[in-house]
């Protein structure tokens, strides 16, 4: 062979090996997104960190390693850290940035960051710096493909539907009518189009989207699991689990599918189902993640012994996991095992990183201390949830309650005012209850009439509109006040209140034997004075009936016996 040949021959097979390699990164990228889509993020992460070892110039590789954090955050909000996966996203969409300045897509990314740090500002500047990359008049220059400009149109219309929500869409509906024009080929972005108009409550736009993306990629089981979502939304219950079957047909490994089914058989009580689905979802990978979803999902679920036997399972193979502390806390809280869950709680704070601490850790932390009798303690991570999130206006009845427990009355009244000064569209009557018992342990404290009748006032917003609220308890309490305050019994506004009150109390006597037991005391009294001897005696047998040692009913039923028998 000529030296002309070889050297020809040479440029073939390095031709050649460029367009093998060429494929196969591209496949090897497919399947690191997909390993994402599949909530298997410690594979894709591991495949993005080999493939940043052959390719460490590739911009989309860094931006895709980025949104494996987002993605798992977005699939668990409750349990998930918001600052925690930002700042993992954030890390990997800069080095994307000094990695190949002239892609775009990671200008997207660290806007995503901080329009979900709330910071929209800087998101937007960051968006615009991305479409700044695209081919211009002032940037001649730029090698920015359609595709890839269509990629990043859509993805900033993903970040206004994933975190702006309804105030999003009209911005992605422009954003996404121009990325198909760009590259109609891309299923993704119809995709991210439906998502659009599911936001916009339009489902048959959103329909049209998703047959579109499925259609483009059939081998796709994404659009199946939204279109399953959508009837969902529709309460079409057969649709979806249609439609979810058939994403498991296209790729039975697809966890997120398991997950849904596993929750909508939950939803309708058939147990055995739901649990088969949830048991198949923590299956799909080896991964802990993975079984600290499926957890998670317990959690959800309410079925606390189950995930706590999971979590069991879990520590066995790695208890490094400082989120294992977290949700053993929250299993063993509402399961009652307090103790257990200050130990879990005490040692989840220790172990976590600031970024990593939410609301609900804060504020399982306070219930969880005030359980263990530490309302002092309690009050101060109540306020901190409180200070993180003023609009979760039930952890204020969480502080009132710790006051109260700890005697502070007055400080336990303010928090239960403030609350009950937030608009609602629902009554308020729970804290209208509490309030009032708050304020009538205060006043029996002090001896204060004034607030006796701050507390009447609270109880009657409860009988007045849910009488039957507590078991009717709020009609005792009321009366309790006006006896109290008409001590020398001249008005008798209490006497009707006893009476309303007993016909709630009388379905469970040993429950509330005490409290009848005082109400027949208040009514034999009132009927002695008004000289209904025969009325008052009825009263007597009854408190003797519940209490047969009382003293004082004996005692009084034998002298006024006589009364009654001179009355007939």
């Amino acid at each position: 062979m000529s030296n002309k040949l070889k050297f020809v021959a040479a440029i073939m097979l390095i031709s050649l090996f460029a367009v093998f390699s060429s494929k196969s990164y591209a496949q090897d990228l497919e399947t690191a997104k997909s390993y994402t889509l599949s909530e298997r993020f410690e594979d894709a992460q591991k495949m993005f960190d080999a493939l940043l070892k052959v390719q460490p110039k590739n911009g989309d590789i860094y931006f895709f390693y980025g949104e494996s954090f987002l993605y798992d955050y977005f699939t668990d909000t409750i349990y998930g850290s918001i600052k925690a996966a930002a700042a993992d996203a954030d890390k990997y969409f800069k080095q994307g940035i000094v990695a190949d300045s002239n892609n775009p897509i990671n200008y997207v990314g660290v806007g995503k960051v901080a329009l979900m740090l709330k910071d929209s500002a800087k998101a937007e500047k960051c968006f615009a710096k991305a479409q700044s990359k695209f081919p211009s008049k002032a940037n001649k220059t730029s090698t920015v493909n359609p595709k890839q400009q269509a990629l990043t149109l859509a993805k900033i219309a993903e970040a206004y539907i994933l975190i702006k929500h309804k105030k999003g869409v009209t911005p992605a509906l422009a954003l996404l009518g121009k990325a198909v024009v760009l590259d109609p080929q891309n299923p993704d972005i119809y995709l991210i189009y439906g998502d659009a108009y599911i936001e916009g409550n339009d489902g048959s736009n959103a329909i049209s989207q998703y047959k579109m993306a499925q259609e483009l990629n059939p081998k796709s089981p994404s659009a199946k699991l939204r279109l399953g979502n959508l009837w969902i939304r529709a309460k079409n219950w057969d649709e979806a689990i249609g439609y979810y079957n058939q994403g498991i047909g296209i790729d039975s490994t697809f966890a997120p599918a398991y997950l849904e089914l596993g929750k909508l058989y939950s939803k309708a009580n058939q147990l055995n189902k739901s649990l088969y689905y949830f048991k198949k979802y923590d299956k799909m990978s080896t991964n802990i993640s993975a079984k600290i979803k499926y957890v998670n999902v317990l959690v959800e679920s309410k079925k606390y012994e189950d995930a706590i036997t999971k979590l069991d399972e879990i520590s066995k193979s790695d208890t490094s996991r400082n989120d294992l502390n977290r949700a053993y806390a929250y299993c063993y809280f509402e399961t009652s095992k307090y103790d257990k869950a200050l130990v879990s709680i005490t040692k989840f704070f220790k172990n976590a990183t600031p970024e990593k601490l939410k609301i609900t850790d804060y504020s399982y932390k306070g219930k969880i201390l005030s359980k263990n009798s530490k309302d002092s303690l309690a009050v101060i991570d109540f306020k901190i949830a409180y200070a993180m999130d003023s609009s979760d206006f039930d952890i204020l009845s969480d502080i009132a309650a710790s006051y109260s427990k700890m005697k502070k009355y007055p400080d336990a009244a303010r928090f239960y005012e403030k609350k009950l000064g937030k608009p609602t569209d629902r009554p308020r009557y729970a804290d209208n209850y509490k309030l009032g018992v708050v304020y009538f342990n205060y006043g029996q404290s002090v001896k204060n009439i004034d607030l006796w009748k701050r507390a009447d006032s609270s109880f009657k917003i409860i009988t007045d509109g849910k009488p039957d609220f507590q078991s009717g308890r709020s009609f005792y309490y009321r009366a309790l006040i006006n006896s109290m305050v008409d001590t020398l019994g001249k008005t008798m506004e209490a006497k009707p209140l006893f009476e309303k009150y007993v016909t709630f109390a009388v379905s469970d006597t040993v429950k509330n034997k005490t409290e009848l037991i005082n109400c027949y005391d208040y009514l034999a009294y009132n009927n002695l004075l008004a000289k209904n001897y025969c009325d008052a005696l009825m009263y007597w047998q009854k408190i003797l009936f519940l209490d047969p040692q009382n003293k004082k009913a004996t005692e009084l039923l034998k002298i006024n016996k006589s009364k009654c028998t001179e009355k007939k």
